[in-house]
């Protein structure tokens, strides 16, 4: 009869690591993957369209993420890769600011010799918190050198004398009224009120 399985016996050395195998043979070429860029952008339109698929609509761009004839921006099936940028909004011009009308953002008006854009709807007055300064007055010049003396004229009847003036306030003209009851030639103010509200912002 067998005897009864002795004891393990202990663990042996660690045996020395084997020869290199050689090289293998190189294996066939695979398959030549998809080029990376994208399909052919087209404009949606209703029907069906495929998953890669790539439309533009409602000024944003899609990639279809499967086969599916919904809307794009509607369903899950369309993934979008640039989203509608915000249209841009350009100054409007309103001429001379008055409390008395309504502005809204990106308003120019003119005020004091310079130039206001207003911030946001219904700025508030202007020149306030909400309106930016675009342009304002040039510094005064310095005063000149004074000019020579003109030759004195010659003596004048009386239809060179001015007796009166007859102003007109709206368009910023004075007429001056000359002796013999004929009119001179209209003299423009607006220089001067425009020049004296300069100096008086300054």
């Amino acid at each position: 009869m067998d005897g009864a399985p002795g004891q393990p016996g202990e663990r042996g050395a660690d045996g020395k690591d084997g020869q290199p195998g050689k090289d293998g043979q190189p294996g066939k070429d695979g398959e030549r993957g998809q080029d990376g860029t994208l399909p052919m952008v087209k404009a949606w339109n209703e029907g069906v369209h495929y998953a890669a698929h790539v439309v533009t609509h409602r000024g944003a761009l899609y990639q279809a993420a499967k086969d599916t004839a919904h809307e794009p921006g509607q369903s899950d099936a369309w993934v979008c890769l640039a989203a509608r940028g915000v249209d841009g909004r350009g100054f409007v011009i309103r001429g001379t600011y008055s409390p008395e009308k309504t502005y809204t953002a990106h308003d120019v008006v003119a005020f004091n010799a310079g130039s206001f854009a207003a911030l946001k709807d219904q700025p508030g007055p202007c020149p306030g918190p909400d309106w930016q300064l675009l342009a304002g007055p040039g510094k005064r010049g310095e005063k000149g050198f004074p000019g020579e003396p003109g030759p004195r004229g010659a003596q004048g009847d009386d239809g060179s004398v001015i007796i009166g003036w007859l102003t007109d306030a709206d368009n910023y003209k004075a007429t001056p009224v000359m002796g013999d009851g004929s009119s001179g030639p209209p003299i423009d103010l607006g220089e001067i009120f425009q020049r004296f509200a300069i100096d008086a912002a300054q």
